[in-house]
């Protein structure tokens, strides 16, 4: 297989807040594996948080064109085995070219991989959408835009003010998230939960900094509201220590590796009784519609990282008002 890559950087169309920061733009690669006459998709993303940087994947995917001269896509693993046991860290670029070759193995086949893996006709959850760390007045304006949503997610900061949600509540009926961002300490967090179960928040995301299973066990023993991890949960042996410390996970390519350890944490969650969310980052449509592919085993779908985008030169998965439509063209479903 030969791979080839490309720096895209994509424009919002307006600022995005969270705790992270205040983002207007998002850089990332696409990347693309090319075999016989067929190639495959797939993308990095550079996130500082989890150590993605633009040259360590950079120095991957240089590493990564030499190794994948020696296979065919059909020795998936042996290619993934060598990379994990040489980038152990590099689980995005790792992503990119998981996602790469099952795109190609797609288009070999003929059938997108929904379809391939037995996940035809599942029903898929609605999927949110976000807003970001906005004033409350900003909040309510932004979303009376959303009414018809089913599902709003807010981010919220440590110095958030919370009647934000009551403000909320009072326009809109419908089904609310919040993420949390790692935003409050423990006792911090289960007065934050008091409060929301007041307004019928349905979940929260990551209350506490993450690398602390301890607290949100604390937490989740306590919490009227279920509690998802999401920084704290990147692979598989991260689900099993979570097992007793929250209400789900949220599981993202760039975070875990790709499709394949997405699928195999999928598959651990349920079987230790743990609600699956499926999310992604500010991102191109190309790595949504390839965690999209995985939507019938969700529980939660957060896909809506590429809806700001105003150059996105790809398409694929359609989300419209919540409601998820996967493409029907072969692997991943991405057209330029």
């Amino acid at each position: 297989m030969k791979l080839t890559h490309k720096n895209y950087i994509l424009q919002l169309g307006e600022p995005f807040i969270s705790n992270k920061g205040i983002i207007s733009m998002v850089e990332q690669l696409i990347i693309q594996v090319h075999w016989e006459t067929y190639s495959g998709i797939g993308t990095a993303i550079y996130a500082n948080e989890y150590g993605f940087t633009k040259e360590n994947t950079s120095e991957f995917m240089d590493f990564a064109r030499d190794i994948l001269l020696e296979y065919s896509p059909y020795e998936f693993e042996k290619v993934t085995k060598k990379l994990w046991g040489i980038f152990p860290n590099c689980a995005s670029a790792i992503s990119a070219v998981d996602m790469a070759i099952h795109d190609l193995i797609g288009k070999v086949t003929g059938l997108p991989l929904y379809k391939l893996w037995g996940l035809e006709n599942l029903p898929l959850p609605m999927s949110s959408i976000s807003l970001g760390s906005l004033p409350r007045t900003d909040l309510v304006e932004k979303a009376k835009g959303l009414l018809d949503w089913p599902i709003l997610k807010i981010k919220l900061k440590k110095d958030s003010d919370l009647k934000c949600i009551e403000d909320l509540r009072s326009i809109y009926n419908g089904r609310i998230w919040v993420d949390g961002n790692c935003s409050w300490s423990p006792d911090e967090t289960l007065r934050v939960c008091d409060y929301m179960s007041k307004y019928s928040i349905e979940l929260l995301e990551q209350p506490i900094a993450n690398g602390n299973v301890h607290s949100l066990h604390y937490i989740h023993k306590r919490s009227p509201i279920p509690i998802i991890a999401d920084e704290d949960c990147v692979n598989p042996s991260d689900v099993l220590k979570l097992q007793e410390s929250v209400s789900g996970v949220n599981i993202k390519l760039c975070k875990c590796g790709g499709l394949s350890r997405a699928v195999e944490m999928i598959r651990l969650a349920r079987s230790l009784n743990l609600k699956v969310m499926l999310g992604c980052k500010t991102e191109s449509i190309v790595g949504i519609s390839a965690m999209g592919q995985l939507a019938g085993l969700a529980d939660y779908l957060d896909l809506d990282g590429h809806l700001d985008l105003v150059n996105d030169p790809f398409q694929g998965i359609e989300l419209h008002e919540g409601l998820v439509t996967l493409p029907s063209y072969p692997g991943i479903g991405i057209t330029v």
